[in-house]
């Protein structure tokens, strides 16, 4: 058995800011003390320990969420999720040119994994390119759904 790799100091300083000091998990603010890294796609799960594979978690969440895939995270019965958003109805068009899920989550402060189950819930529209299914944000959107969220503002 191989040993588990290490997050180094400054991995975890570059996650919470990433993250605006949001979980990724629950999408509750996450206290400097509590501060955990989740692997989205789990290692047990052959996810890599890279960047693009972690996100910011409390502790509690963490330790729930296990090896779990991210569609398959049951919430902690300790914490609500937060209110759902009104479904925002946008065309194709006026998402042709739009952001990439990392911009996204990156310019609100959530992960990338909040960002999808926020666009799988509808919460957030998205429009999916052709070759891959990569997502694509309005950010005008984007900002609105946040302030209606009440998120970084």
């Amino acid at each position: 058995m191989t040993a588990r790799p290490a997050f180094k100091a400054g991995d975890y300083i570059t996650v919470y800011n990433r993250a605006g000091g949001r979980c990724g998990i629950c999408g509750e603010p996450v206290e400097p003390a509590d501060v955990s890294i989740d692997h989205i796609h789990p290692l047990a799960r052959g996810g890599a320990h890279e960047p693009d594979n972690w996100q910011l978690a409390n502790r509690t969440c963490n330790v729930h969420k296990q090896a779990r895939m991210p569609g398959d995270a049951v919430q902690h019965a300790a914490r609500q999720p937060p209110a759902a958003s009104p479904r925002v109805q946008v065309t194709a068009e006026e998402l042709a040119s739009g952001m990439t899920t990392t911009e996204a989550a990156a310019r609100r402060g959530v992960s990338q994994n909040t960002l999808r189950k926020w666009s799988d819930e509808g919460r957030v529209p998205a429009v999916r390119r052709p070759g891959g299914g990569y997502r694509r944000f309005d950010p005008d959107v984007i900002e609105r759904v946040a302030r209606e969220m009440g998120i970084g503002t």
